[in-house]
């Protein structure tokens, strides 16, 4: 069945528009219909609690994986349009060159949410930013 003929299916099976219904297929085969859910903390922001909890937990993980590194802590804030910005924290200034210029390291971040249930439209729109405990202490001695 391609997803056209999806999309047609959940209109009819469910008897209204197409964008009003998602079709979920259960392990014994059978498809069903369900309303789609309330978009509270999709459209690239960060505004539920579940979702808050979501990035919260995957906090851990990409801490601990990127230890390696001299990732030391990590933290996320939303920004001005409400897209989480993914905060980590390396020992020194070198290693958070280091780690800045690694090609995988906004795939690997955005990979860890998204096994912790953070919806891929957050996802896509959260940047990473990466400083250090030295560039810090000499940003607050000036």
């Amino acid at each position: 069945m391609s997803s056209r003929d999806e999309g047609r299916c959940a209109g009819r099976l469910a008897g209204g528009a197409v964008e009003d219904t998602q079709l979920l297929y259960q392990p014994n085969g059978k498809v069903t219909t369900h309303p789609r859910q309330p978009a509270d903390g999709y459209g690239g922001r960060v505004t539920g609690d579940g979702v808050s909890r979501s990035v919260d937990a995957a906090l851990v993980p990409m801490v601990a994986s990127l230890g390696a590194w001299g990732v030391e802590a990590g933290h996320w804030l939303p920004d001005r349009a409400g897209a989480p910005v993914i905060w980590l924290r390396t020992r020194t200034l070198a290693q958070s060159t280091a780690l800045q210029s690694q090609v995988w390291l906004v795939p690997q971040v955005q990979v860890t949410l998204t096994r912790f249930g953070v919806p891929h439209d957050i996802v896509w729109s959260m940047r990473v930013e990466v400083t250090s405990t030295e560039a810090e202490d000499q940003l607050f001695r000036e």
